[in-house]
């Protein structure tokens, strides 16, 4: 599998949203704002490479599903 570098700068957050909390509301069963401002946050901080967004995205749900 090929890998790429994705510039998150460039990438519109906002047409991502409806995804991101849909795909969240199937994971974890209900609606929740909080799993997806904290997604929404992983993915606007550009200070962090793609790929431990990834990482702090799945601890952070297991953190939260877990509680």
């Amino acid at each position: 599998m090929r890998r790429t570098q994705v510039d998150m700068r460039k990438v519109n957050l906002q047409v991502m949203r409806p995804w991101i909390a849909n795909k969240v509301t199937e994971l974890v069963g209900f609606e929740d704002e909080v799993v997806i401002e904290y997604a929404m946050g992983l993915l606007e901080d550009t200070s962090q490479p793609v790929s431990s967004l990834r990482h702090a995205l799945v601890r952070g749900l297991t953190i939260l599903l877990d509680a």
